[in-house]
């Protein structure tokens, strides 16, 4: 009787465990990885909402939120802290990938992108590199890195991401600090410069062109180009 009981309880005890593995599994299987970047110049600080639960509160102007974890098929809702809300929509995702949303353009346009974040390795000994144009009204550009000038993008215009896809792949760079700048297309006549940039090799990075074009120089709202970390 013993000895039936013990076996009873054996293979329930087997059962669960499985049943839980299971479970993980699912979860897992309808999950990706979401993160926000304020891009909007004037907006202040910014609260994002998935399916109406906060998911990064008070994100400042050129501030990232961490990667979470969100189901594949989310509303996405922006607001301006403590005001009502400033965009919405639907974004369909996909099991095990990464994203991130770009909020951009100025408060009373806001806009956002949902791009995903490749989490490709690169190639050995080399660092991966993309360009986001996001800077209001601004000049179609290039990118030129320090040492050449080598041109790392070309022909790059205002959210030029929503209209062909491709530009947002990475490109292969040589990893170590330099400097980039972004000029009018086919001049040598500066719109913003990073004045130092230290690719670590084996990580993946967007350069973000953001600001508006005709504000002030040197001031918050003025053109600049800096790092997103992606990997």
């Amino acid at each position: 009787m013993l000895s039936k009981l013990r076996y009873t309880l054996i293979v329930c005890t087997i059962l669960l465990v499985v049943s839980a593995v299971a479970c993980n599994k699912n979860n897992s299987s309808t999950a990706a990885n979401l993160k926000l970047i304020n891009a909007c110049p004037n907006s202040g600080a910014i609260d994002a909402r998935v399916n109406d639960q906060l998911f990064a509160g008070t994100i400042s102007y050129g501030a990232a939120s961490f990667y979470q974890s969100v189901g594949t098929t989310i509303d996405f809702k922006i607001n301006a802290t403590g005001s009502g809300t400033a965009f919405n929509s639907t974004y369909t995702l996909v099991n095990g990938k990464s994203y991130s949303v770009y909020v951009y353009d100025s408060l009373a346009k806001i806009k956002a992108s949902l791009i995903e974040d490749d989490k490709t390795v690169p190639p050995a000994g080399k660092a991966y590199v993309r360009l986001l144009h996001l800077l209001t009204d601004g000049a179609v550009v290039d990118v030129l890195k320090s040492g050449g000038p080598t041109k790392l993008f070309s022909n790059r215009s205002f959210q030029d991401h929503q209209t062909n896809s491709s530009v947002v792949a990475y490109t292969a760079i040589d990893p170590g600090p330099f400097s980039c700048t972004a000029v009018i297309a086919g001049t040598s006549t500066s719109v913003a410069q990073l004045a130092s940039f230290d690719a670590t090799a084996g990580k993946t990075y967007t350069l973000v062109l953001r600001g508006f074009s005709k504000a002030t120089s040197f001031t918050t709202e003025s053109p600049k180009l800096v790092p997103v970390e992606d990997q």
